[in-house]
This record gives C-alpha cells, sequence and structure tokens, in this order.
C-alpha cells in the first residue's frame, strides 16, 4: 500500500472521489484538498468555489477556499475570505478551527495558532483535521505539536515530499 501522502496514493483518491457523487459540498472540500496537496491551485480554487455553492457558503467551505487562494498568491481575495468571515462571526458562529485554516492559508503561524487554541479550548469536534497535509507547514512548532497532543492525535513528523 503506498504511504498515506504519496503521490500514487493521492492519485487513486482524487479518481475515487471524482466518481462519487458531486452534489454533496464535502465531496467537492476533499478534492479541493487533494488538489492543493498536488499543487494544482486551479483546481483546488474550482473545487473549493463549486463547494462552496453546494453548502450555501458555509464558513467550512469560504475558509478552505480563503486557504487556497493564499496557498495559491490570491492574497487580497483570501484577505477578502478572512475578512468576510470576521464580519460574519458578529451575527452567527464561526468555527475557530475555520478561521485557523483560512489564516493557515497565508502560512501565518501565529494567527493559525491563536486561533487553533481557542478551537481546541471550545472542543471543536473538526479539530481532528489538525492531522491533514494542509497543517504541514505548523508541524515543527512547538505550539502546535502541543496542540495536537492536547486533543490526543497521533503525533506525526513533517513530511519532507509528496511523492513517492
Amino acid at each position: 500500500m503506498p504511504a498515506p501522502h504519496s503521490a500514487e496514493r493521492i492519485r487513486v483518491n482524487v479518481r475515487l472521489i471524482q466518481v462519487m457523487n458531486h452534489s454533496f459540498p464535502v465531496v467537492n472540500w476533499f478534492l479541493s484538498l487533494i488538489y492543493l496537496l498536488l499543487g494544482d491551485h486551479a483546481r483546488a480554487r474550482a473545487a473549493s468555489l463549486t463547494a462552496l455553492r453546494e453548502s450555501n457558503d458555509g464558513a467550512m467551505y469560504l475558509a478552505t477556499l480563503g486557504c487556497v487562494l493564499a496557498r495559491a498568491g490570491e492574497r487580497d481575495a483570501a484577505h477578502d475570505v478572512v475578512r468576510i468571515l470576521e464580519r460574519r462571526s458578529s451575527e452567527q458562529y464561526i468555527s475557530p478551527l475555520d478561521m485557523c485554516i483560512a489564516h493557515a492559508g497565508f502560512e501565518d503561524l501565529h494567527a493559525s495558532l491563536l486561533w487553533l487554541e481557542k478551537a481546541v479550548g471550545q472542543r471543536v469536534m473538526r479539530v481532528t483535521e489538525l492531522g491533514m497535509p494542509l497543517f504541514e507547514a505548523f508541524r515543527h512548532e512547538p505550539k502546535f505539536t502541543a496542540c495536537v497532543q492536547r486533543v490526543g492525535l497521533p503525533g506525526r513528523p513533517a513530511a519532507s515530499s509528496t511523492s513517492g
């Protein structure tokens, strides 16, 4: 069996997801994360936009779009997403994990960790996502590692590459 984040395993997952029902936002959300991991920002952006539309602008999907935009170099658009999430938070609950994900796109360790610590403190169920490659850039940071351990997720070293 290929390594969990190997290029071969990722391609297999993409093929599996592509045959799934795309009318569920979570399918396109996963697809956007896989494309992001592969460095295919155009497809990641398209899948994120589809997930956002299918979810009727759900915060989880909006945060992921912000992350994708930032990683694609569309920093102004990504900052707009963060501002939208901040504005919405005055009217509805926005998970601190979603704010963490939006900031993770910029690889802004300080802001991401502040939101992550809030998410852990609030016992946000989705903190299990910390094991996802989206957070790979933070694995070497002691505060991130402490949060991962605090919620009881198995730690793993930062990956050196997605190939193999």
